[in-house]
């Protein structure tokens, strides 16, 4: 999850300014491989769905508490 490639959709980055802004990515080898990671994601739910949960419940308490708190992990969290 943590490796999540960065969906089109939700591409939020920090500008050298330091405000937040949405940008749209192009990449379409970086999409194509989000597309896959999603994918496997989805299957390992299927078979898994508690261990998923866990897991993303732990990586957003850790968001959450500053413990872990990045744009990029979010993203990747958030996808």
């Amino acid at each position: 999850i943590s490796r999540m490639a960065k969906p089109e959709e939700v591409l939020i980055v920090e500008d050298e300014n330091g405000e937040i802004v949405k940008e749209i990515m192009k990449d379409s080898d970086a999409i194509t491989l989000y597309k896959s990671m999603r994918e496997t994601l989805i299957f390992l739910t299927h078979l898994d769905y508690e261990d998923t949960e866990n897991i993303m419940l732990e990586k957003l308490a850790l968001q959450v508490d500053g413990t872990e708190w990045s744009w990029h992990n979010l993203n990747t969290l958030c996808q």
